[in-house]
């Protein structure tokens, strides 16, 4: 760089907390011949622990983490939204006749008064505990043998779509920083659990998770608070449209099979960041 003084040479120092710099001028041959002025700019770091040891974090990880979960409610309630409306169109849902509401309350009434017939009806063919806490998995079970009625049909994989399982989407591999050892740490306990479940269920030779959760007794094991795998909700889904189309072919097309598929299991891709990365000359 030159000034009307002469050439000179600007260096900068960019810290965490802190922008250091200082100008030397140039002599004719272009080495430094003289400090013409230095500073320093601190400043609070937008982290918090400590940063000479590599443990400090973020302060926008709390408002991260709060939008990510915000935007999966989100996702959620608008997959479960489509898959409701597309269960209705095909029959495989009733239509709602009751006093005007928006469509998630509409959505709830309807759920549960499905699920009391459910527990009726499933109240004369095992006990009332179990049929009363798990009629919807004892629905599922049912699936595999003998036929449903098409609101039962679509009441299981609306089922399917409240508790579809985990699927891990990372793809990065070897990373060692602090964020992917605590995602490597917490997926480890995850993975651990859906193994744990799969042994269970071939221990009991259960066809699937639905038949697996249907053999438990309420009152002993919980159904809830389990990790489960997506796997587990497709190979049950796929073995319960295999035999429900014996008994519902002109409903359960190949169209629709792969539509409810689709909204019950897709997920998508990680978004890329790459534009993010800046050019470096080193």
């Amino acid at each position: 760089m030159a000034l009307a003084g002469g050439p000179y040479i600007l260096g900068i120092d960019l810290g965490s907390a802190s922008i250091g710099w200082s100008a030397l001028s140039l002599n004719s041959a272009g080495d430094p011949a003289s400090l013409l002025a230095v500073g320093v700019r601190i400043f609070e770091p937008a982290v918090t622990g400590d940063i000479e040891k590599g443990q400090d974090e973020s302060n926008a990880v709390a408002r991260r983490a709060a939008r990510l979960t915000r935007r999966q409610f989100r996702r959620r309630a608008y997959r479960q939204a489509q898959l409701f409306e597309y269960l209705q169109q095909h029959d495989l849902l009733p239509a709602y006749e009751g006093p005007v509401i928006d469509g998630c309350g509409q959505r709830h009434a309807l759920l549960n008064h499905l699920d009391r017939e459910l527990s009726r009806k499933w109240a004369a063919a095992t006990d009332e505990q179990t049929a009363h806490q798990l009629p919807l998995y004892l629905m599922r079970k049912a699936a595999l043998d003998e036929p449903l009625t098409p609101h039962e049909l679509g009441r299981a994989f609306y089922h399917l779509s409240q508790r579809r399982g985990y699927a891990s989407n990372r793809k990065a591999q070897g990373d060692t920083s602090k964020k992917a050892g605590k995602e490597e740490q917490d997926a480890g306990v995850v993975e651990a659990g859906i193994k744990d479940l799969a042994d269970q269920i071939r221990q009991t030779n259960a066809r699937t998770l639905g038949e697996y959760f249907a053999s438990l007794d309420p009152s002993v094991e919980k159904v809830r608070r389990r990790w489960t795998s997506r796997q587990m909700f497709k190979d049950e889904f796929d073995k319960i449209c295999t035999k429900q189309k014996e008994y519902h072919p002109d409903i359960l097309t190949e169209t629709v099979q792969q539509t409810i598929w689709h909204l019950l299991f897709d997920q998508r891709p990680i978004r890329s960041q790459s534009h993010l990365i800046g050019p470096c000359e080193l």
